[in-house]
C-alpha cells in the first residue's frame, strides 16, 4: 500500500513539475523545513503517524501559513 501512495505522490509531483512547480516528496510526515519553504502542501489524510490535518497543524505550529489551502485527498 506504501509503494502505491508513493507512485500517486510521485505522479503528483511530475505533472506539477511539468507546470514549472518545485515539488519535493516526503515519505515521513515529520520532515522539517524552513518556515515559508512551502507554499502548498498535499497529503494523504490517513498516515501510520498522524491525519493529514494534524500534519497541517503541525506544520503551521513553527512554520505559519497566514492562508492555508486545504485539499482533502483520502489515499482510497
Amino acid at each position: 500500500m506504501v509503494d502505491d501512495e508513493m507512485q500517486v505522490g510521485r505522479m503528483l509531483g511530475e505533472m506539477l513539475q511539468q507546470l514549472d512547480y518545485q515539488v519535493d516528496l516526503h515519505q515521513s510526515a515529520g520532515f522539517r523545513t524552513e518556515p515559508g519553504q512551502f507554499a502548498m502542501l498535499v497529503t494523504d489524510m490517513t498516515m501510520p503517524q498522524m491525519t493529514g490535518l494534524d500534519l497541517l497543524r503541525n506544520y503551521a505550529a513553527y512554520a505559519p501559513i497566514s492562508r492555508p489551502f486545504v485539499v482533502p485527498v483520502p489515499a482510497s
